[in-house]
């Protein structure tokens, strides 16, 4: 459960994290950097989430 979030700050299941963050259903990945800055690449997405949804 995400419990607060703001600039510099993301609060997940009680623990606190002061750099991006990726929440699975199952885990939070710590220490995340994107590829470029402040913008969300496909690389990003890629390397971060492996998993292929289903479709409907």
């Amino acid at each position: 459960m995400i419990n607060s979030y703001r600039f510099g700050k993301i609060v997940v299941n009680g623990r606190n994290y002061s750099s991006d963050v990726i929440v699975f259903p199952d885990r939070i990945q710590g220490s995340w950097w994107r590829h470029k800055g402040h913008e969300l690449s496909l690389k990003d997405i890629t390397r971060g989430y492996p998993l292929r949804p289903s479709r409907c």
